[in-house]
């Protein structure tokens, strides 16, 4: 069966009315929430549901849920559309910072939120074509610089980078461009891999014992990517 698509808008109910028959038309989906206030968004982000894709108001949400976002296990790399009356280079840089995938000026016609969605969604197809999320928890290890051997677990990982969940306790010792050797051992596959460390984000209360880290890979050889990309390919058949 195929996916129907999960949709959350964090908006007014007048603009909800607005983008609900495009977006149901564009994605083919009935799946669509909406919700107008921060607390109400919270606690559907606690309910742990996977959406697809997220819209936001800039002005509803702020900072700290754009940030809640992107620190929760399940929708931290979903596609987040913030969207602002203030069409300002301060507000797109601030929302871009937080991890906004895009932003949206209102008041927006049709066709300019047809045109979003689009491009949302041919990303978040070459992104899934090249990245996969395990569908049971894999133990990682890796050595930094500064906080030596870390253990953690696998959350997602691609051609490009490795997203992984740790303890707390090693919050304080994350600095961003720290390199480390990151050991991915899944099954016969076995990769000694140079990173450096891009974005360590704190959790939410509801997942306090936790910190997400991601860590990008320094310029793979071609034979690398080649050997990473047999793994992808043998791996997306089965989560």
């Amino acid at each position: 069966m195929k996916h129907e698509p999960v949709i959350l808008i964090f908006d007014s109910k007048e603009i909800f009315d607005e983008m609900v028959p495009v977006i149901s038309k564009e994605l083919s989906t009935t799946h669509i929430l909406h919700v107008d206030n921060r607390a109400a968004a919270e606690s559907i982000l606690d309910s742990q549901i996977k959406f697809d894709i997220i819209f936001v108001d800039w002005q509803r949400a702020g900072t700290k849920f754009v940030d809640a976002i992107r620190s929760d296990r399940k929708n931290g790399c979903t596609p987040l559309v913030v969207m602002s009356e203030l069409d300002t280079d301060v507000v797109i840089a601030t929302a871009t910072r937080h991890g906004a995938s895009a932003f949206l000026a209102k008041p927006f016609l049709k066709k300019g939120l047809i045109s979003k969605v689009g491009l949302v969604v041919a990303r978040q197809d070459r992104r899934r074509k090249n990245r996969l999320c395990p569908d049971q928890p894999i133990n990682i290890t890796f050595n930094t610089e500064r906080a030596g051997k870390i253990e953690g677990l696998l959350i997602d990982f691609s051609l490009d980078y490795v997203h992984i969940c740790l303890d707390k306790s090693y919050a304080e010792s994350m600095i961003i461009g720290d390199k480390a050797i990151i050991h991915l051992y899944i099954d016969s596959f076995k990769f000694d891999l140079e990173s450096l460390l891009v974005r360590a984000e704190r959790p939410r209360e509801a997942a306090e014992e936790n910190i997400l880290v991601l860590y990008e890979f320094s310029d793979p050889h071609e034979q690398l990517v080649e050997k990473l990309g047999g793994m992808l390919d043998e791996y997306r058949s089965r989560w």
